[in-house]
């Protein structure tokens, strides 16, 4: 774990370039502050493989996500998350969320690094403002609205290829036949934000073959390009919904959050060098995973030296349904977990194991069992 988050700082270090998005701002900025400043997690498990993981059908994991969006609702939210801004890493991407005001505004960037395809990007950044409705009735997680900000692509040996919102004319700068053929053809719109394109029929021209029928050959990089540019809508909802099951999943009480950090990182604490507003790696700073009760004993167990390390116990939502409940009948409460045994773990691996109890679906506390 890691590789996509550690990737992610390289990039924006050296290859992001000065580009101005709407809402963020300057992005190399935005990103070095979302990175400094987010709560990095360890996920060890992808968004298609929780409700499995849960074993739960699909209209019991509806009612699931509906639960946790009303308890997020009772406490003035839309998400309730453990940090305002939170990275959420699994082995297809590291996703940060950004949370702009408790009526379902976030700010979403994604970032996914590829080492097995020598033929396409290194890597990809994506930016969107998102909002998060409240559903009507028990359904999966849906998004109303989302406005890609800013996308970059990042290719061997070249420099960074980026798509500035809305102004689509910088995303093909570079490709003047192209242009004169779309402007030709009327497959754009000129609004006051700017010129936007029919990417979906450009991206049909590309994979029918007719590009090279319009007396020019694109590169291979040029070719991804315009294949990226006709789906970001449908990549920034996909990471969006990915993430947000994610959050539900750390966010329930069923499942245990452990704080983990390397002693290179308390060394850094330490020489006081995080007073300063550096992008700290992940083997730098103290990160999260987030697990169940089963493999929270295994984590500690595995990676203690006491015989009897912390034992969890987990805590669940519930939803109040009988009629003695007068006033919050239909209700959700929490019902809080908690470990017994050391609350602080020395690994064998170099690691520091903190307990952290979600006290409320609001408070997210650093146990310790001489506090009891």
């Amino acid at each position: 774990m890691g590789k996509h988050f550690d990737t992610l700082i390289d990039i924006v270090k050296n290859e992001v370039g000065n580009h101005k998005a709407p809402v963020i701002g300057d992005v190399k900025t935005y990103l070095s502050q979302v990175i400094r400043g987010s709560a990095l997690f360890e996920m060890p498990l992808n968004a298609e493989q929780i409700r499995p993981h849960t074993k739960k059908d699909e209209e019991t994991y509806a009612k699931y996500i509906y639960d946790y969006l009303l308890l997020s609702q009772q406490y003035g939210k839309r998400l309730l998350m453990p940090f305002e801004r939170i990275a959420i890493e699994d082995n297809v991407s590291v996703v940060f969320l950004d949370s702009l005001n408790d009526q379902g505004s976030y700010i979403v960037s994604s970032f996914s690094k590829d080492d097995n395809n020598p033929f396409s990007r290194r890597a990809a950044a994506f930016v969107g403002y998102v909002s998060v409705p409240l559903p009507l009735e028990p359904s999966l997680v849906n998004i109303s609205k989302i406005e890609p900000l800013y996308v970059g692509e990042f290719f061997e040996g070249s420099k960074e290829s980026a798509i500035n919102y809305p102004n689509l004319v910088n995303m093909m700068s570079d490709l003047d036949g192209l242009l004169a053929k779309i402007y030709e053809k009327n497959l754009h719109t000129i609004t006051p934000h700017g010129i936007y394109f029919d990417l979906k029929t450009i991206y049909q021209w590309l994979e029918t073959g007719m590009i090279n029928n319009l007396g020019f050959e694109l590169s291979e990089p040029q070719k991804i390009h315009l294949k990226t540019c006709t789906n970001i809508k449908d990549v920034l909802t996909t990471h969006t919904i990915s993430c947000i099951e994610q959050i539900i999943y750390i966010t329930d009480p069923l499942n245990f959050i452990i704080k983990k950090e390397h002693k290179q990182s308390l060394g850094f604490e330490k020489q006081g060098k995080s007073k300063k507003p550096v992008m700290r790696r992940t083997i730098l700073r103290p990160h999260y995973i987030c697990v169940s009760e089963e493999d929270a004993k295994e984590v500690l167990s595995s990676n203690s030296a006491d015989p009897r390390p912390a034992h969890p116990v987990r805590g669940h939502w519930r939803t109040l349904m009988s009629d003695r409940f007068v006033n919050k009948k239909g209700s959700s409460i929490f019902i809080k977990q908690y470990f017994t045994g050391q609350g602080l773990v020395e690994g064998l691996d170099g690691y520091t194991y903190q307990i952290m109890i979600k006290e409320s679906p609001t408070q997210l506390v650093a146990y310790n069992n001489n506090q009891k």
